[in-house]
């Protein structure tokens, strides 16, 4: 499937995906002929599949790839904490001042939570 054009997404009756190339009724520059003026977005997306599977990287750049990920998991595992940690803080300090405003008129019982 190669013919030179990019490709776009079309959804069709709202169940079916096709992908098709951009430009292919372009009277201006024309295509030519193409058997696959449309091909399932499915079958497309099996045949990316099966070429990132033949893919391998050189030792070198494994190791490099594995190295970032690891170490931006980890920052991002530490951001989350200081998040929660944050939120667990606000929350409490919310809780604080709720518990110090009046009751609502009409409501003899504030809960505690």
């Amino acid at each position: 499937m190669s013919v030179g054009r990019r490709l776009s997404l079309q959804h069709c009756k709202g169940k079916y995906v096709y992908f098709y190339y951009l430009g292919q009724k372009d009277r201006r520059r024309p295509t030519g002929w193409c058997r696959e003026s449309y091909i399932p977005a499915v079958n497309l997306e099996q045949q990316v599949e099966a070429l990132y599977e033949s893919m391998q990287l050189r030792l070198t750049m494994a190791k490099r790839l594995r190295h970032w990920l690891e170490t931006e998991l980890i920052a991002r595992e530490d951001r989350n904490v200081a998040e929660r940690d944050f939120q667990t803080k606000r929350m409490e300090k919310l809780n604080a001042q709720r518990r110090k405003l009046p009751p609502p008129e009409g409501v003899a019982h504030r809960p505690q939570g």
